[in-house]
């Protein structure tokens, strides 16, 4: 199970390896586009962090897009290669106080 591939300078894990996670977690993500990349991105998040690491991020981001419009939500391609490290435990804690200060701020002024 910890076979690695490697491609250039960097080990990722088989696809197989983590397929059944990363189906459970896709099925949680909101827009299904770029589900192969998604995957590859995947199995190399899962070098640095935890299945239960990388559903919460998706879990948050799913919530914070709830009820926009579709084509204002990133492919799966694009938050699995990027977006998702805004949501992990320590940035999403950070970006939730900057948001909390933001509000704050705004309110005062008014």
């Amino acid at each position: 199970m910890n076979d690695l591939v490697k491609i250039g300078t960097r080990a990722y894990h088989k696809s197989d390896d983590y397929e059944e996670e990363f189906l459970k977690i896709w099925q949680l993500y909101p827009r299904k586009n770029g589900k192969k990349l998604a995957q590859r991105c995947f199995n190399a998040l899962i070098n640095k962090h935890t299945v239960e690491e990388i559903k919460r991020a998706v879990l948050r981001y799913t919530e914070s897009v709830k009820g926009k419009y579709l084509k204002f939500i990133k492919l799966g391609s694009s938050f699995f290669q990027s977006r998702i490290y805004d949501y992990f435990d320590d940035n999403y804690e950070l970006m939730v106080k900057d948001e909390h200060k933001r509000l704050y701020q705004s309110q005062k002024l008014k």
